[in-house]
């Protein structure tokens, strides 16, 4: 089904409160997905009876699926449920994809947070995702080695983790957000970038350790290499990184080329949080001379003129001269791109993405 099919819907029960609610919300949901569709209200009790309607409001979804109002949840949890099947049924449409893998550590639970938080007021769909690959060292394996009750214990304990971030985002009335979960068999990384690209994600958003860790840990690491290797954009996340106010988006870039590809992303994380964008270009003494008008003209198409501005930098060091312009500028999201082909001997020691991520204490996009 796509959104180009007119869905049918049939809303059963009589009129009350709770009824003229579902409908409200699917309408809203739907008008929102530019989804066409006929809404049949059905209050013939027979017809309760003949379908052996378990509680009412009940609703069918095209000519098959019928959901039921649970008398142990509630109103909001029915309706988030309503609406979260008739989207899936049309993959979605016109909800931004974010992958957003877990491994149960308070690292990517930080970084889980960060993204709800950060896309609060955008319609998303969320893949929560684990992967699962179990190691020769876990306690576990020596107590069972059996790889199907291992593969299982982990699945109902994702289960468990999803179902808990679920009562606990809708407890926040987020009305724009779906939450799915996705239980992977395989090496993380290459299936964290498979699913993303399968999914046709947006971005790919994970934890990244802190400055203060041990650099052996980020090395080598799952989120560098999904960030590094993914042709999606890939949002890392520190360790203890709390989103308050974002203020301020700090875009290295060594040629205008390198800030097409996030014009779209960037420039609608910012309009959510009404930030400024600031674009530094760090350049060796023999550089060519970088066209800021293209750049500024190009994003201004995109994003009010006033709230972009333009920083050459120098310095044989493109890490540390990034770090101190983003210290000095209270800057909350750093974007960065993969290319750098200019500078690369210099930045990328040998990737500055890589350096960047080990000192950064705000978040890195990497795009």
């Amino acid at each position: 089904m796509n959104t180009s099919d007119k869905i049918q819907l049939t809303i059963y029960g009589r009129k009350s409160s709770n009824r003229e609610y579902l409908r409200h919300m699917v309408s809203k949901m739907l008008e929102r997905g530019n989804v066409s569709a006929d809404i049949e209200i059905e209050e013939d009790v027979k017809q309760f009876i003949k379908l052996k309607l378990p509680s009412i409001p009940s609703i069918r979804i095209g000519q098959k699926e019928i959901i039921s109002f649970e008398k142990n949840s509630s109103l909001q949890q029915f309706t988030h449920k309503v609406n979260k099947t008739i989207l899936k049924a049309l993959n979605y449409p016109t909800m931004k994809k974010i992958i957003i893998p877990i491994d149960f550590s308070i690292n990517a639970e930080n970084a889980l947070l960060y993204a709800l938080n950060l896309f609060k007021n955008k319609d998303c769909v969320f893949h929560i995702v684990h992967v699962f690959r179990p190691s020769l060292t876990d306690e576990e394996v020596a107590v069972s080695n059996n790889f199907t009750d291992l593969e299982q214990s982990a699945k109902d304990r994702f289960e468990e983790y999803v179902d808990k971030i679920n009562k606990l985002w809708l407890d926040h009335d987020h009305f724009g957000q779906i939450i799915e979960s996705d239980f992977i068999s395989g090496f993380a990384a290459k299936s964290i970038i498979d699913f993303a690209t399968e999914k046709e994600s947006s971005l790919i958003v994970m934890g990244a350790k802190g400055k203060n860790k041990i650099i052996k840990q980020l090395f080598g690491s799952v989120s560098l290499d999904v960030a590094l290797k993914s042709d999606i954009p890939v949002l890392l996340v520190p360790e203890e990184y709390e989103l308050n106010t974002l203020n301020k988006i700090t875009l290295a870039v060594a040629s205008p080329k390198d800030a097409e590809t996030s014009i779209e992303l960037v420039s609608e994380i910012a309009k959510q949080n009404n930030a400024d964008l600031n674009f530094v270009h760090v350049q060796e003494e023999d550089a060519n001379v970088f066209d800021e008008f293209s750049l500024m003209k190009r994003w201004s198409l995109h994003y009010p003129k006033s709230k972009l501005s333009f920083d050459p930098l120098n310095g044989d060091d493109v890490s540390e001269a990034l770090l101190h312009h983003i210290e000095e500028n209270n800057t909350g999201l750093l974007v960065s791109s993969r290319t750098f082909k200019p500078w690369i001997s210099n930045i990328f020691k040998p990737s500055a993405n890589k350096s960047l991520a080990i000192e950064l204490d705000i978040p890195l996009l990497i795009v």
